[in-house]
């Protein structure tokens, strides 16, 4: 069946599900989303600010802190130097990049260490500089050496089992493994001379051919991304000049999924995240209402700081009204495994909460972190699990696992 059909088809159903429901949200959709077709065959759905958990008590996600691994002093696998990636590998095993020790360290979900993989070297299972770790479909580890621009393989047990070439003339970058076995590649590609803002991104798509090896690069179109904000200062001079991103301040982001796809938004204050194929044809508009958050004044302040010119230079464009009085409707936003979309935001009391949309983009409700995380980065959300890296008041990083209790 053809894309624009699947469209169709899906769309029908939801309109029969969405008209199906009563004012009360009985029947598990509340009647005042709103499911349009687009002209690519996509469908944009607009969400109110109530998801669907709101009319069943019963519903509704918690997240549960199942392990924390990470000491700030002493010696052992558990003390880390710079987590640079945490995957779920092979065994629902926590695989952690410490690009610091140049080494992949192994655990099982509740902390227990297993072993570790790799090490500082440029031979078979060694790496110039680690990067990056992420699962491959076929139960095997890959690992970004971005100084030796290659990939670096590993089964389930950590052993060492093929090498590959990377496809940039730059290490490291965004990489992401879909679920059918396509390797998603996104780089800056450097021209000699040429300065880094305006080196361009470049996207590419690889597969494994029959006998194992990595096949040449195609390269894909980007997608198309607004600026983000930024303020500029420049010396007496007019030689020197750096750039900030005004703080505060929605930036466009475009992220990869992991059925082929970007998830793109513009930024701003607008509640919208889109959906793209490869080819850049809007499959999803994700969309909802929301009531603004304002800005507390002591966090206003200290944004202001970020407008104030470095020592012997000036700038036009530091007003201090670019820093908004509310927050953005949304902080960045994260593609699940199983297809569901999860937005993370502000809200009250200067935490930050996770929306949670289902795989068609309904709005199913929020879900609050155990405890305050703002310095909590995620690398990875599973259809039960997330995993990322917190850090304490020292700055020291631990790999954190939450479970995703739904009710």
């Amino acid at each position: 069946m053809r894309r624009g059909a699947q469209a169709s088809l899906r769309l029908s159903l939801l309109i029969v599900v969405a008209t199906g429901c009563s004012e009360d949200g009985e029947g598990g959709l509340p009647n005042d989303v709103v499911i349009d077709s687009l002209s690519s065959g996509g469908l944009r759905v607009s969400n109110p600010a109530t998801g669907v958990w709101a009319a069943d008590r019963s519903a509704g996600w918690e997240l549960i802190e199942e392990s924390r691994i990470g000491r700030v002093e002493g010696e052992g696998p558990d003390v880390f130097g710079n987590v640079g990636s945490v995957i779920e590998g092979p065994l629902g095993r926590v695989w952690v990049a410490d690009t610091q020790a140049a080494e992949i360290r192994v655990f099982e979900r509740d902390g227990t260490f297993v072993r570790s993989v790799g090490q500082q070297g440029e031979g078979p299972g060694e790496f110039g500089r680690l990067a990056s770790v992420h699962a491959a479909p076929d139960g095997t580890v890959w690992a970004d050496d971005a100084r030796l621009r290659r990939w670096v393989v590993f089964d389930s047990a950590g052993a060492h089992v093929a090498v590959h070439a990377g496809s940039s003339n730059v290490g490291g970058g965004v990489r992401r493994w879909t679920n059918d076995g396509r390797l998603l590649e996104v780089s800056v590609r450097f021209e000699p001379g040429m300065a880094m803002s305006d080196a361009p991104t470049i996207y590419s798509v690889r597969r494994l051919d029959p006998e194992g090896g990595l096949g040449q690069p195609d390269t894909i179109p980007a997608p198309e991304s607004a600026e983000p904000e930024r303020v500029r200062f420049v010396d007496a001079d007019g030689v020197r000049r750096i750039t900030r991103v005004v703080p505060l301040v929605g930036n466009p982001t475009i992220r990869l999924g992991f059925e082929g796809d970007f998830w793109v938004t513009d930024g701003g204050e607008r509640y919208v995240i889109h959906r793209l194929d490869l080819e850049r044809d809007t499959l999803l508009a994700v969309e909802r209402a929301y009531e603004p958050v304002p800005v507390p004044s002591h966090v206003r302040a200290e944004a202001l700081t970020e407008l104030e010119p470095p020592e012997g230079m000036r700038s036009s464009d530091n007003d201090p009204d670019r820093i908004p009085a509310n927050y953005p409707g949304f902080n960045t936003f994260y593609p699940s495994t199983d297809g569901s979309l999860w937005v993370r935001r502000q809200v009250d009391g200067g935490l930050e909460a996770l929306d949670v949309f289902d795989p068609d983009g309904i709005y199913l409700g929020q879900v609050d972190f155990p405890s305050d995380m703002s310095g909590f980065r995620i690398n990875l959300i599973t259809e039960d699990r997330i995993y990322g890296v917190g850090t304490d008041d020292l700055d020291v990083p631990a790999v954190v696992v939450l479970r995703i209790q739904r009710q």
